[in-house]
């Protein structure tokens, strides 16, 4: 087969209009025939469509996002060199083992109070939750030690869901399972499914109740609830002119390391009798009672808001909390990364942190106080603009745009705007209602990043506002939605973790129609500032009270706010 020239233009990526080619050879020798020809395009039928997988590996390939085959030497810490396959994979177990360790596994744990009077007395696995987990295997993932195709968990989920479950039942009865299983496939997907909740009789109510201020991985709970709820209480208390003392902890190895004696006593503090459930509270560990802020695997989050003239006292309380968090880790054998370790003062006042610095104190350090932090990936100033945070997530959000550029000339403008939302949006919007209270002029250029990929695909996004056609909605809209509907979990549907969002109902002056017919609507809260006005409580309680007075109320009790506010005004 003849090869193509070396500065020829790289195989573009299918249309979905254009119709199969047959393959032709170039045999042309003269200058003038090396002029650009018109692209081959395969059908987007023979490629799953656009979105498929096989779309997908074709445009990563153009991306230059390829895997690497081979790992490079590794430096022994003796100085020596590991080139061979089993060395490389002997000084990784080493190195990856030792992370995963605690420092005296073998210590009693120490006793907690039982948290309930009944206990577990069975746990039984159904079939139907087999199938159910089984039917959602990914087939493009690798196969374990075992070569178990994935084709075969998925296919096979119906026949191969009454064995597995029996399985499974019986090792949890007894309290032991086969070495082999540890290493199944549909083991490890079982184990690790969200979705399992077992068939217990006496079941534990403190299993039902769970940690209030415990996030991440778990169901409902995620980083963008927590930063809203942290951000909120300090917005409030900035606007009321009080100073916010923060603190961010970082717990070392967090997803690498548990006690395995800790975690035993932890469960029979829960209700279990003895061994541990693999289904339920396995990386659970106890979580200090100081918490102010919440928590997520991995972060603890202290704060304290005070006057001026309370500085001490808020700066001794605090210390406290982290003397207690320090003695919990020391207890549960949980280590703190001290780098990551950041603390700042929310306030507009530069003298604020002058009057609490060098201070506050963790594990036998004094924590200097840092003009930003970066909280779940949200970089937090101490006047809360959020310009930094903006500011990082355009540069980053321009650097996709630019890749998206190299490659927009082999996509079609549906397949442009499907990496736009894949690849750029997300970026874009991630914890978008933590820092909607940027000014106007931060936020314009989040929409410029919009209107560049929209100009890939063919739209004419010149101008502010986004013409009627375009496929994709303004980022402003699309903030306003995700606020509605986070009101109306707190208004109407009352989600536990959510309620110190919750909003008070606005009570009426006097009897009028339009009153007797808006029985949702809230208070708006007062602001001293323009830039408390733009943040979450503020701008979504307008926003409730104008949706639920034009829309009849038992649309907002059953259908939620977003079927109203997906429709642009």
């Amino acid at each position: 087969m003849a090869s193509s020239p070396p500065n020829s233009p790289p195989r573009p990526l299918p249309h979905p209009h254009s119709p199969p080619l047959v393959p032709s050879h170039n045999t042309a020798t003269t200058p003038h025939q090396h002029a650009p020809q018109t692209r081959v395009k395969t059908p987007c039928k023979q490629v799953g469509g656009v979105g498929g997988k096989t779309w997908w590996s074709l445009v990563k390939e153009r991306q230059g996002a390829k895997h690497q085959d081979a790992i490079p030497p590794l430096l022994r810490p003796d100085g020596s060199t590991a080139t061979s396959s089993w060395d490389k994979a002997s000084l990784l177990a080493t190195s990856f083992s030792n992370k995963m360790r605690v420092g005296d596994p073998g210590r009693q744990a120490p006793h907690l109070p039982l948290e309930t009077q009944s206990t577990i007395t069975l746990v039984s696995v159904t079939a139907g939750q087999v199938e159910r987990l089984l039917r959602a295997v990914e087939v493009g993932k690798a196969t374990g030690p075992d070569d178990v195709s994935p084709h075969l968990l998925k296919n096979c989920a119906k026949e191969l869901s009454g064995p597995l479950s029996n399985v499974f039942t019986t090792c949890l009865r007894e309290k032991n399972g086969p070495q082999c299983g540890k290493r199944h496939e549909s083991f490890r997907s079982t184990r690790r499914a969200r979705g399992l909740y077992p068939a217990t009789t006496g079941r534990s109510p403190a299993l039902c109740g769970g940690q209030e201020r415990q996030f991440g991985f778990r169901p409902g709970r995620s980083t963008s609830d927590l930063l809203l709820l942290l951000t909120k209480d300090w917005q409030n208390a900035l606007d009321e002119g009080l100073d916010t003392l923060v603190v961010a902890l970082d717990i070392a190895g967090a997803f690498d390391r548990v006690w395995h004696a800790g975690l035993l006593e932890k469960l029979r503090a829960k209700g279990f009798s003895a061994g541990p459930n693999p289904v339920e509270h396995l990386y659970r560990r106890p979580a200090p009672k100081t918490t102010d802020s919440g928590s997520i695997c991995g972060r603890l989050h202290l704060s304290r808001s005070y006057c001026r003239l309370d500085s001490q006292s808020a700066v001794r309380q605090l210390n406290k909390q982290l003397r207690l968090v320090e003695q919990w880790g020391e207890t549960w054998q949980v280590s703190f990364a001290p780098e990551k370790t950041q603390a700042m003062v929310i306030s507009r006042s530069p003298g604020a942190s002058r009057a609490v610095s060098e201070q506050l104190c963790f594990g036998g350090k004094a924590l200097s106080l840092q003009d930003h932090i970066k909280v779940l990936g949200v970089t937090v100033d101490r006047c809360l603009r959020f310009d930094g945070h903006v500011g990082a997530v355009t540069r980053q959000a321009s650097l996709r745009v630019s890749a998206l550029r190299r490659v927009a000339g082999t996509l079609d403008p549906h397949g442009i705007i499907t990496l736009y939302k894949a690849q750029i949006r997300p970026c874009l919007e991630y914890g978008c209602l933590s820092w909607m209270s940027s000014a106007a002029t931060h936020m314009q250029r989040l929409d410029k990043v919009q209107r560049r990929a929209l100009r890939l695909a063919g739209y004419d996004a010149h101008q502010d506002d986004l013409p009627p056609h375009t496929p994709v909605t303004s980022l402003e809209h699309r903030r306003d939605v995700a606020a509605l509907v986070v009101c109306h979990k707190t208004q109407v549907q009352g989600v536990p973790h959510l309620r110190r969002l919750g909003l008070p109902p606005r009570a009426a002056q006097r009897p009028t129609r339009a009153a007797a017919t808006s029985e949702q609507t809230v208070e708006v809260p007062f602001s001293n500032t323009r830039q408390h006005q733009r943040t979450y409580s503020a701008r979504t309680s307008r926003m409730w009270n104008a949706f639920t007075t034009t829309t009849p109320q038992h649309r907002v009790n059953h259908e939620g706010a977003s079927d109203h506010a997906l429709t642009p005004p």
